[in-house]
């Protein structure tokens, strides 16, 4: 068993974007062209909860049924 090469996992990126017409058809993704690409929710996608330390936080946050998740989300 074999795993996707970087140019597959490229070629499948780009028609994923292509069907969610973030791209067009012909677009070429590659290692420097691919954080080039402007999503649709612009600079907002992924950023992190304004929070303050030592603030108290929600109940069960950061656990999940994972366990505990805080050593993932820490800033270093």
């Amino acid at each position: 068993m074999r795993g996707a090469s970087p140019d597959e996992v490229y070629a499948l990126t780009a028609y994923l974007l292509f069907l969610n017409q973030v791209i067009p058809e012909d677009a070429a993704l590659d290692k420097q062209s691919l954080p080039k690409v402007k999503m649709p929710i612009g600079d907002d996608y992924a950023r992190l909860p304004d929070g303050k330390p030592g603030t108290p936080r929600l109940p069960d946050y950061p656990f999940s049924r994972w366990g505990d998740v805080a050593p993932l989300s820490q800033v270093v």
